[in-house]
C-alpha cells in the first residue's frame, strides 16, 4: 500500500509542479488555492468525522456482531444521509460564496475575488463527491482492502496531469477546477466493481432512528472538532497569511510536500490499524490493542525522526527543483522553502496523534481528541494570527507544527493512562536511539547539500539524491549497530526478501 500511495502522491506532486509552472506564485494562484481548499476545507469540518471517526468503527462492530447484511444496511442509510447533507451545503455554500471570499480573502484585489467566487462555486461539488467516495473506502478498509482506495488518488491526479499538458491553455484556471471534480467522479467509479465483490447492493432509504446510526451520531460531534485539527489550521495559516503576497500559496505548496513526504506512512499505518483497533475494541483485548498501538507508533517515528531532520536540511534545493520554474520565482520558491521548513518540526506529532486518535475512536471515546482538538486549533490561531506581522510566513507554519505536537502530546497521556500497554521503557530507549542516529544523518546531509548543490536544477537533483542515498544508509546502519528493533527488522527483511531470493 505504502508503494500505490507513493505513486500517487508522486502524481500530486507532479500535479502541483505544474500548477506552479502554469499559474504561478501570485494573485491568480492565490484566488486558485483558495477556492480549491475552502470545500475540502468544509468537507473535513463536516463530513470527514462522521466517515473516518464515527462511521468505520460503528460499522466494524455491526460486521463482527451480525455479518454483512446488517453492516451494509447501516452503511446504505449513513451514504444516503450524509450525501443529502452534503448536497444541501453545497447549495448553501454556492449561494453564499461571496461572504465566504470576503471573508476569507479579504485582501484579495476586486479582480482576483470575483475569481475566486467564481472558482469557488464550481469547485463546491467537490464535497457530495467526497463523502460518497470516503464512504466506499471505509467499507472496503473495513474488508481489509486497502489497495484500491490507495490508488483513488493515482486515477485522479492522473486526470489533472492530463489537463495540465493538454487543456490548460484553452480553458485555464476554469476548466482547472473542473478537471478537480473529474478526478473525484473518477475515485468513486473505481471502487464500485470492488464493492460489489464483497456483497454491497446499493438502495436507497433514510432512518434516522436505526440503532446503528445513532452510535454513529454518538461519535460525530467529538470526532468532528479532532478531525478538524489538520484541515482547519492549514486553513487557518491561509487565512493568516492573506496579507503576504505569494503567502497562501507558499503555505499551500509546502503543505503539499509535508503531507506527501509524510502521509504517506502516516496514514498506510493508520488506515490498516484501524479496523484491527476497531475489532479488538469489540473482542475487549487490551494486551493486543497496546500491543497493536505500540508497534505502530515505534515504526512510524522510526521513519519520521529521520524524515524530520531530512526534510529541514534538504527544503531548499527540493523547493527549487519542484517549484522553480515558468511563473514561480525564486522569491516564491524562498517563502515555500521557509514555510517547509517550520512545518517540518510537527511531523512527528502529526504522525502519533493520527495512530492515538484511532486508539481512541476504536474505544468509541471522543471526549479527549474533542479537547485535543480545540486546543490544537486555539494554539495555532493565536500563534499564526498573533506573530504573523513580525515572523512573516513562519509564523503560520510554526503554529501549526506547535499545534500537532501539543495534540499529540496530550492524547498520549491520556491513552497511557488508559491502556499502559502501549508503551514501556523499552520503546523509550529506542525513540532515544533514534534520535541520536538522526543528528549525524542530519550533518552528513547538509555537508552533501552544502557542497553539491546551488549550481543549478541539475546539480540540485544529484545532491538530494546522494543526500537521500548517504542518508537513509548511515540511519539504517548506526540504527542497527545500536541494535534498534525496527532496524532489525529492516535488514532482515532486506535480507530475506531481496539477498537469499538473489
Amino acid at each position: 500500500m505504502i508503494v500505490i500511495l507513493l505513486v500517487g502522491k508522486g502524481l500530486g506532486l507532479v500535479r502541483e509542479m505544474l500548477f506552479a509552472a502554469q499559474v504561478g506564485g501570485g494573485e491568480l494562484a492565490d484566488s486558485f488555492m483558495f477556492a480549491s481548499q475552502m470545500p475540502r476545507l468544509l468537507t473535513e469540518a463536516m463530513f470527514a468525522a462522521a466517515i473516518t471517526a464515527s462511521f468505520i468503527p460503528v460499522f466494524n462492530g455491526q460486521l463482527a456482531r451480525f455479518g454483512k447484511e446488517q453492516a451494509f444496511k447501516l452503511a446504505n442509510n449513513f451514504l444516503n444521509i450524509i450525501v443529502a447533507a452534503s448536497a444541501a451545503v453545497t447549495i448553501l455554500a454556492m449561494l453564499l460564496a461571496p461572504i465566504i471570499v470576503g471573508f476569507g480573502a479579504a485582501d484579495f484585489a476586486p479582480y482576483y475575488a470575483d475569481l475566486t467566487v467564481t472558482l469557488l462555486r464550481i469547485a463546491l461539488p467537490l464535497i457530495v463527491l467526497s463523502c460518497a467516495a470516503f464512504t466506499f473506502v471505509g467499507i472496503l478498509q473495513s474488508f481489509d482492502q486497502f489497495y484500491i482506495p490507495a490508488a483513488m488518488s493515482v486515477a485522479a491526479n492522473g486526470v489533472v496531469i492530463a489537463y495540465y499538458l493538454l487543456l490548460f491553455d484553452s480553458f485555464g484556471v476554469y476548466g482547472l477546477a473542473v478537471a478537480f471534480l473529474a478526478g473525484w467522479v473518477l475515485q468513486l467509479a473505481i471502487q464500485l466493481p470492488f464493492l460489489k465483490k464483497y456483497g454491497y447492493k446499493y438502495s436507497f432509504g433514510i432512518n434516522l432512528k436505526d440503532s446503528a446510526f445513532g452510535e454513529v451520531l454518538k461519535l460525530v460531534a467529538p470526532a468532528m472538532v479532532f478531525v478538524w485539527v489538520l484541515p482547519v489550521n492549514l486553513q487557518v495559516n491561509i487565512f493568516a497569511a492573506t496579507s503576504i503576497v505569494g503567502g497562501s500559496v507558499a503555505l499551500g505548496l509546502a503543505n503539499t510536500i509535508y503531507m506527501i513526504v509524510t502521509g504517506v506512512f502516516v496514514l498506510s499505518v493508520a488506515n490498516v490499524i484501524f479496523p484491527k483497533l476497531s475489532r479488538l475494541a469489540v473482542e475487549e483485548d487490551e494486551q493486543a490493542f497496546g500491543a497493536t498501538l505500540k508497534g505502530s507508533m515505534k515504526g512510524l517515528l522510526y521513519l519520521l525522526i529521520p524524515i524530520t531532520v531530512g526534510m529541514i536540511v534538504v527544503a531548499e534545493p527540493l523547493v527549487r527543483v519542484l517549484f522553480l520554474r515558468g511563473e514561480f520565482t525564486y522569491e516564491a520558491s524562498a517563502l515555500t522553502t521557509t514555510a517547509l521548513s517550520w512545518f517540518a518540526l510537527g511531523i512527528i506529532g502529526f504522525g502519533i496523534q493520527n495512530i492515538l486518535a484511532r486508539g481512541f475512536f476504536s474505544y468509541k471515546e471522543g471526549r479527549t481528541p474533542l479537547i485535543t482538538g480545540l486546543i490544537a486549533v486555539a494554539i495555532n490561531a493565536a500563534i499564526s494570527f498573533g506573530l504573523v506581522g513580525q515572523l512573516g510566513i513562519v509564523a503560520p507554519a510554526l503554529g501549526s507544527a506547535l499545534a500537532m505536537t501539543i495534540c499529540a502530546a496530550v492524547l498520549f497521556v491520556v491513552m497511557y493512562a488508559r491502556n499502559s500497554a502501549i508503551w514501556d521503557i523499552s520503546a523509550t530507549l529506542d525513540i532515544v536511539k533514534m534520535a541520536v542516529c538522526a543528528v549525524p544523518m542530519g550533518m552528513a546531509a547538509h555537508f552533501i547539500i552544502s557542497n553539491m548543490a546551488y549550481g543549478g536544477t541539475f546539480a540540485d537533483i544529484v545532491a538530494l539524491a546522494v543526500a537521500s542515498v548517504v542518508g537513509v544508509l548511515m540511519y539504517l546502519v548506526l540504527t542497527y549497530v545500536l541494535k534498534v528493533s525496527e532496524a532489525r527488522m529492516a535488514v532482515g527483511f532486506i535480507s530475506n526478501k531481496y539477498l537469499r531470493n538473489g
